[in-house]
């Protein structure tokens, strides 16, 4: 994907989700739309298409080839990954993580933070983040997993930013622990090449409560 490109990605994802950055309302009208509230008055539709699919009894685990760990936020967090496919790469926040697939077609980004917020809340951050980058995003896909023991809920993202179309395939942690965005993004017609070694990546989250 153009340089140009994967910095609007991550920028946008750089936002804190601490609610001092919320600005946008959601609420429904008379017949039973939702829309988004901003605070310069204007207003516009949520674009959240799908209904949530709860599979938390479906069981989702770390990989064998994810040998390698990163603790965040002193151990409630941890993520495993397969290093021969997946490069670390250096930031200046502490709460933020960057990782690159090693042939550059995929990227993650990984957001912890200590203070609690309801899952709803944290997926409206997530849609709210995603159409400041792109104004067509909207979700195509999100269920709750079990992920190693604890409930995530897991969404796909799609959006068109510099004229790529683009998915963000995540999953998202409400609870004890804090809250966690563990994002993976690629352009959409690279999603099936890279699919199954995003999950893999996805499923190294194992959250300590």
């Amino acid at each position: 994907m153009q340089r140009v490109t994967i910095l609007a990605f991550i920028s946008v994802l750089w936002i804190s989700v601490s609610p001092l950055h919320s600005q946008v309302i959601k609420a429904t009208t008379e017949d039973g739309r939702q829309v988004l509230l901003k605070n310069d008055g204007t207003w516009k539709f949520a674009r959240d298409t799908t209904e949530v699919a709860d599979t938390s009894d479906s069981v989702f685990t770390k990989s064998a080839f994810a040998t390698d760990v990163l603790k965040l936020k002193d151990g409630h967090f941890e993520l495993w990954y397969d290093p021969s496919k997946w490069i670390l790469q250096k930031t200046q926040d502490p709460d933020k993580t960057q990782m690159e697939e090693k042939n550059g077609d995929v990227y993650a980004i990984i957001i912890a933070e200590r203070f609690e917020m309801t899952f709803d809340n944290l997926k409206q951050m997530a849609l709210n983040n995603a159409l400041k980058a792109a104004p067509d995003a909207q979700i195509i896909y999100q269920q709750y997993r079990k992920v190693n023991g604890r409930r995530l809920l897991c969404m796909k993202i799609t959006g068109t930013i510099n004229s790529i179309k683009f998915v963000y395939y995540s999953y998202y942690y409400a609870g004890p622990a804090g809250i966690l965005q563990l994002i993976t993004f690629t352009s959409a017609n690279l999603l099936p090449q890279y699919e199954s070694d995003m999950t893999d990546f996805l499923n190294g989250i194992v959250v300590h409560e």
